[in-house]
């Protein structure tokens, strides 16, 4: 006999929950893992963090000498950026006919493929979409934060404000120079984040075509190269740090395409390595709607004989220190390695 209850459909559905989601979202790369690992709930229409946008400055006094009253807010807490939450939904659905016409066994490996494929095809949305600077309805992402312009309603060109930037290493003015694919303005960039705000980002991101181009450099040692085990020789490498600390990790959702002579970097264009501190980036959910159907759960609507649900996930990226991250623009793969040159970074503030 064939599942035809509603309810019967809710509950099998209730095993495929938020953790299910998660399990089969938040993984497969190492961009997605650590957002897992970052998401905090939060409340309201839009997420408010307060932010370090300028520096403060300490001052000496003499013994007896009188206090003078402040004139201007803590550089360190000046402001807060407000990160509005969006809305994101995707709905599954069973023609009638699948249902019906079909036995028990079938009808639930047909829910558990619908289901599972819902999950895939989420975890492709939020992967792309945390790689695209933010337009229309879509989430706020990591080229946002990674970035030296107007976020979270923060300008940093604005008098006071200049730490709320990412440190940045792009093409030479007039971008007749691309920025050298290599393994020193990686370790530069990481080490300056270090100096300038105290931690390493644990993460640099790059497409996977710049990965494999910096992982040739390490491969071109081979002491590094390969190792043997008994009869077995084990060649090349799945993951590498830089010697402060940070993971290089590939992800073909990162910004990547051929550099060429332009007037600005965004027209340039070529590829992009986003450092990333998790400390300061979190994916902030709306418990409600955290991967979570609809509350009435499947229902058959009156204008298409089928069943169908909604599955929901309200959140966005924010981030309270952009000075702890990086951004390396304009990359060309195709530069001669004797051609390499270390990349000039502009400092936050």
């Amino acid at each position: 006999m064939a599942i035809t209850s509603l309810s019967t459909f809710n509950a099998l559905t209730d095993d495929y929950n938020e953790k299910f989601f998660y399990d089969n979202i938040f993984r497969d790369t190492a961009t997605l893992e650590y957002a897992r690992r970052n998401t905090v709930n939060i409340a309201g229409k839009a997420w408010h963090v307060p932010v370090r946008i300028a520096k403060s400055t300490p001052a000496a006094y003499a013994r007896g000498a009188q206090l003078a009253n402040p004139t201007t807010i803590s550089g360190e807490l000046g402001t807060e950026a407000a990160y509005t939450v969006k809305y994101i939904r995707l709905a599954v659905l069973l023609e009638n006919q699948d249902v019906i016409l079909n036995n028990q066994a079938a009808i639930a490996n047909l829910l558990n493929a619908y289901i599972t494929d819902a999950a895939e095809s989420m975890r492709m949305y939020l992967s792309s979409k945390l790689f695209s600077a933010q337009t229309g309805n879509e989430i706020d992402s990591l080229i946002d934060a990674c970035n030296d312009s107007n976020w979270g309603g923060i300008n940093p060109a604005t008098a006071g404000y200049g730490q709320w930037k990412c440190h940045v290493m792009e093409d030479t003015t007039g971008s007749t120079v691309p920025v050298s694919p290599s393994l020193a303005n990686m370790q530069y960039m990481a080490n300056t984040i270090q100096i300038t705000s105290g931690k390493a980002p644990p993460l640099a991101v790059v497409n996977e075509a710049l990965w494999n181009v910096l992982a040739a450099q390490v491969l071109a040692n081979p002491q590094l190269a390969g190792w043997r085990s008994g009869p077995v020789v084990n060649w090349g490498l799945s993951a590498f740090r830089l010697a402060a600390g940070t993971e290089v990790a590939p992800d073909r959702d990162c910004p990547g395409s051929a550099w060429s002579t332009n007037a600005d970097r965004v027209t340039a264009a070529g590829y992009e390595a986003l450092f990333l501190n998790w400390d300061h980036v979190k994916l902030g959910v709306i418990p409600e709607r955290n991967f979570k159907w609809r509350d009435k759960g499947w229902d058959e609507p009156d204008d298409y004989d089928r069943r169908q649900n909604v599955l929901y996930f309200w959140g966005t990226i924010g981030c309270n220190r952009r000075i702890a991250l990086g951004h390396i623009f304009n990359v060309d793969l195709t530069q001669n390695p004797t051609d390499f040159v270390l990349g000039t970074i502009t400092l936050p503030g």
